[in-house]
């Protein structure tokens, strides 16, 4: 898949965001907790591995410290096993799950950035989930729900008939916005000052 190019903002014009994925190799999917795989990014990583991709997931927690348990398992246990299939079922390629006991902070942020490295990822993106107005979204991407659906039902302790996340994925149809956290010509440029510099 070829890399959309993004017109550049100017003043109060908004621009048309990219419609397709970049063609990558290989893609590193941080997320906090076990379901977050599916739930939010579920659509773009069955993209990304139908394209091709080799697909790493690194998870921070175990997620057993969720309010919701539908399935009345231990959650420690239920929700690694969860986590691994449902990413499977994603097309990921790997699983690395940590042992953070609740969200991470800034201080872990490291650990993403050397294994994304250590996979030769590409720059860090992500699902638009600020309330930011259509312009600031950066790949607004045609995606297929079916697998992401498929994957969510695999998360039985933190999934009911009336969850919202159904809603949610009817409402965004067939489309997924994502932002750029650094866009790639920033990377680019970070790139070439670290391999001038020697580091």
């Amino acid at each position: 898949m070829r890399t959309a190019r993004v017109p550049a903002v100017t003043g109060r014009v908004m621009y048309r965001p990219g419609r397709v994925l970049p063609g990558w190799a290989t893609v590193l999917a941080v997320v906090a907790h076990p379901d977050d795989e599916t739930f939010g990014l579920g659509a773009v990583l069955g993209a990304l591995t139908a394209d091709g991709a080799v697909v790493h997931l690194l998870c921070y927690t175990r997620g057993e410290a969720s309010t919701l348990n539908e399935s009345g398992a231990s959650l420690r246990q239920a929700r690694a096993e969860e986590l691994r299939q449902a990413s499977s079922a994603l097309g990921v390629a790997t699983v690395t799950l940590l042992d953070y006991p609740g969200p991470p902070g800034h201080h872990v942020a490291g650990r993403a950035g050397r294994q994304r490295h250590q996979a030769d990822c590409p720059p860090p993106a992500g699902r638009d989930e600020t309330g930011q107005p259509p312009g600031h979204v950066d790949l607004c991407i045609r995606v297929d729900r079916g697998r992401q659906r498929r994957a969510a039902l695999l998360h039985a302790s933190q999934i009911s008939p009336a969850a919202v996340l159904w809603r949610r994925l009817q409402l965004q149809g067939d489309c997924e916005h994502l932002r750029w956290l650094r866009p790639p010509q920033q990377e680019l440029g970070r790139t070439a000052r670290r391999a001038g510099s020697g580091g």
